[in-house]
């Protein structure tokens, strides 16, 4: 799975969430101020994930923090080839 920094939506109550896809307890390795957001380099075991979020909020290396995902932000991948598989569209 892949998800584009701007899709990571940072969350400040695990619990309250409405993401389905979360991810948790990720430790800030840098923050790269951008102009109107930062981003934030994290990791989460030997996983780096960069998000982008409001250049208003304090962060220091070291902290963790919590993001969720929207599933349909996500892009899925083939495991054995990496090649991107296609997104079926769904309506309700």
């Amino acid at each position: 799975m892949g998800i584009r920094p701007e899709d990571l939506k940072l969350i400040t109550d695990i619990e309250e969430s409405q993401y389905p896809i979360q991810l948790s307890h990720l430790v800030i390795d840098l923050v790269e101020l951008t102009g109107a957001y930062q981003l934030l380099h994290c990791h989460l075991e030997n996983q780096k994930i960069i998000a982008a979020v409001d250049s208003n909020l304090n962060f220091n290396i070291g902290q963790t923090v919590s993001f969720g995902i929207n599933p349909t932000d996500a892009h899925y991948f083939n495991i054995s080839s990496g090649e991107r598989l296609r997104q079926e569209v769904t309506s309700q």
